[in-house]
């Protein structure tokens, strides 16, 4: 196949893979919103805004550092792998605790806080997934 007509190909995909992804999340806020109702809604949002603050800091362009490095050198795949899950794992790990204790600090109500738990952990699988993606 044409190399020009393969990333064609492929960018088209991407771009109706990333544009379906938006619309069903444009979606799912609103079904998510109107079962919730507003109070519920809210603090969802609030817990959600947390994850995305935190998140930034757990992946911190790790996954972008693991794609240059692979794609210089391909053969040390498995040794990139490992070191920048294990890296991820102490900064999402590092943001997960610091995202439990402001949480506490700030006193939220105590639903907010479970929420805020459970988010935390997940901060930290959503790493790896985001670091296993980029490989």
């Amino acid at each position: 196949m044409n190399p020009t007509l393969r990333v064609v190909k492929n960018s088209i995909a991407m771009a109706l893979s990333l544009g379906l992804d938006r619309v069903l999340d444009f979606f799912l806020m609103i079904y998510i919103a109107r079962y919730l109702g507003k109070s519920s809604f809210g603090e969802y949002a609030l817990v959600l805004s947390l994850m995305a603050i935190f998140q930034v800091v757990a992946v911190y362009g790790l996954d972008e550092i693991a794609v240059r490095e692979v794609a210089r050198s391909p053969d040390k795949i498995g040794k990139y792998l490992v070191n920048v899950s294990l890296l991820g794992l102490l900064t999402s790990g590092a943001a997960a605790l610091v995202m439990v204790v402001t949480v506490n600090v700030l006193d939220y109500d105590p639903s907010i806080i479970r929420a805020a738990y459970v988010a935390a952990i997940a901060l930290i699988f959503s790493m790896l997934a985001q670091v296993t993606q980029a490989m």
